[in-house]
């Protein structure tokens, strides 16, 4: 008889139904995985598995490798710890962008830059203050993401990540010829 577990994870940073599809694509790809369930609505994500052929740490591992942060909320069926083992050969290296609020120089850049060059297990970054974005490639071992957005915090700047901002991309501009060619139509409409 094969052991299952259930295990479940709030995941933050989705905001449509293709993300919903992506997590759950790359998890049902997972060796031993019976059943996944991600919710857009609250934010989560539940898996059935085999604990013979996968374990919590990798589905979760799975799920960040799609862009999302992830917290393993409960494991149901056996102890956490019962089972490790990452995949093998996992890389380490990962990269994330945060759009960063407040900089307004030049320096405000070098800032950040100079924070994370102290930290251990960043690999590489570009910051531009005229993008207000902050792009860093990172070990995971060493660091977390969480812990690269509390440093540029820490340096005095709002973070989030792209995904989690609301961008227009509508331009409202006046156009004098415009308006009377639409003025007009519509008059000639009416009449």
């Amino acid at each position: 008889m094969t052991a299952v577990a259930k295990a479940k994870y709030s995941v933050e940073g989705m905001t449509c139904q293709s993300c919903c599809k992506t997590i759950h694509a790359a998890v049902s790809d997972l060796p031993g995985v019976k059943l996944v369930e991600v919710n857009l609505e609250t934010d989560s994500a539940s898996v059935v598995y085999d604990i013979d052929l996968t374990n919590p740490e990798t589905i979760k591992e799975t799920i960040m490798d799609c862009g999302f942060d992830v917290e393993t909320l409960q494991v149901e069926g056996i102890h956490p710890g019962e089972k490790k083992s990452s995949r093998p050969g996992r890389r380490k290296k990962r990269e994330v962008t945060f759009h960063v609020e407040g900089m307004t120089c030049q320096s405000c850049a070098r800032t950040i830059e100079g924070a994370l060059a102290d930290t251990d297990g960043i690999m590489e970054s570009e910051i531009s203050f005229e993008k207000d974005q902050a792009w860093i490639r990172y070990d995971r071992s060493k660091v977390s993401e969480d812990q690269l957005k509390t440093i540029i915090e820490d340096c005095g700047f709002d973070v989030t990540k792209p995904g989690n901002i609301l961008r227009s991309s509508i331009s409202l501009t006046y156009d004098p010829i415009r308006s009377v060619i639409v003025a007009t139509v519509i008059s000639e409409v009416l009449l």
